[in-house]
């Protein structure tokens, strides 16, 4: 009897341990998890008016600023996957002609170049709006946009794979 009632308390224990990792595992996951921060604000200008503490003149300016960034930049970006489409296409032709391949990716580079001008251009811009003690904030937190969506792919890859348990490379 003393031995029924001792597995079945024993498996209850082992029970109720299990459930406490896994929500402990579920909590955790969920405070790495970088989407959480943008469920917590409607959008990156909204964080960004609460972190630095930004005035509404400032944050309109900033919203204008954003805004035409993003006109002029749109154009780039399309004529970019457009590229990398075409290049993709001519590195799975039956015979793959290096010389057009590597005018694609010097294509590719210059207007990445572009991009990155215009994004520090932005940048800028509106670190010129911001007071002393807001330009420290500002320039020491990280900033939200990753260089390469594909790596930030593969990097979220492997941050789940580790968060799983399983191997992964160390440096991306």
């Amino acid at each position: 009897m003393k031995s029924k009632m001792f597995k079945k308390l024993s498996l209850l224990i082992l029970i109720a341990l299990l459930s406490l990792n896994i929500n402990s595992y579920a909590q955790k996951r969920g405070m790495n998890n970088r989407s959480d921060r943008g469920r917590m604000y409607k959008n990156e200008l909204q964080y960004n008016q609460k972190a630095l503490n930004l005035t509404d003149e400032q944050a309109a300016k900033i919203k204008d600023i954003k805004l035409a960034y993003q006109k002029e930049t749109l154009p780039l970006k399309n004529l970019l996957n457009e590229k990398r489409a075409h290049l993709k296409t001519l590195m799975t032709a039956e015979k793959a002609d290096m010389k057009a391949i590597n005018k694609i990716i010097d294509e590719m580079s210059t207007i990445r170049t572009k991009m990155m001008k215009k994004r520090v251009e932005n940048r800028q811009k509106i670190r010129n709006l911001l007071t002393d003690e807001q330009k420290i904030i500002f320039d020491t937190r990280p900033q939200r946009k990753n260089f390469g969506r594909k790596n930030y792919m593969h990097e979220c890859f492997y941050n789940q794979r580790e968060r799983m348990g399983k191997p992964g490379p160390k440096n991306f």
